[in-house]
């Protein structure tokens, strides 16, 4: 059976943590074919750290301790502690949600060990006013649900981002792959909403600073709802 490992770093906002880690229960619990783990990369030094840790154990999660001095040092550690023997690795913010449908999506290139896949098109959606949009990254794939196979990642040495970068870590590590790989992403298209990415007032980049990419927005909802995402957002 194909082992995936999902990995999560973490800070802060715990409500939102625990949205996100329920969401990827729910995909794990849905989907039989797979064995899939995940691996929270928790900072002692958040305020919320207990809660945040809580949470991953609730869900069955791993846990890595490890400073939040840079973004890309957190998760490069987090890929270090992983145990051997994972075919893929999935990448996943603390704001992200995932549908089961996802992993359906996905069933063709696993089985055929594809090195580097994804999806460009997501749900950015405002927490506060319940907003959202339909984005797409038409030429590339958003850093959310990338699955990255184990051996192209062993090629790189295990490290894919760079250690000080602290914000645009999917160009960032994309670069890094392109670069000292020549490997390109396959792109995958879907017609329904398989990622989430909540935004708050705390986010790198907020939900108003995205909706300014007019060129990557399908669609605008003044009030998101759909069926698959009742209970989440």
């Amino acid at each position: 059976m194909t082992k995936i490992v999902i990995l999560i770093p973490v800070w802060g906002r715990p409500n939102i943590f625990d949205l996100c880690a329920r969401s990827v229960r729910r995909a794990i619990d849905l989907t039989t074919w797979l064995d899939i783990e995940v691996m929270a990369v928790i900072s002692p030094e958040d305020k919320h750290v207990n809660r945040l840790k809580s949470i991953a154990f609730k869900q069955g999660f791993d846990i890595c301790l490890y400073k939040n001095k840079a973004l890309g040092e957190k998760i490069n550690a987090g890929i270090s502690a992983l145990e051997p023997g994972y075919d893929y690795l999935m990448g996943l913010g603390s704001d992200n949600l995932i549908s089961p449908k996802l992993f359906d999506l996905y069933r063709g290139l696993i089985r055929k060990k594809h090195p580097l896949f994804g999806v460009g098109d997501y749900l950015i959606y405002d927490q506060k006013t319940g907003r959202g949009i339909d984005f797409s990254l038409y030429r590339t794939i958003t850093g959310a649900g990338r699955m990255i196979h184990r051996e192209l990642l062993e090629s790189m040495g295990g490290t894919l981002y760079s250690d000080r970068c602290v914000r645009g870590l999917d160009g960032n590590s994309m670069s890094r792959i392109v670069n000292r790989t020549r490997m390109t992403p396959r792109r995958l298209a879907t017609k329904q909403t398989l990622i989430v990415d909540i935004k708050s007032d705390t986010n790198i980049n907020a939900f108003n600073f995205v909706a300014g990419f007019h060129n990557c927005i399908k669609k605008v909802y003044e009030r998101y709802d759909h069926k698959d995402w009742r209970g989440f957002l």
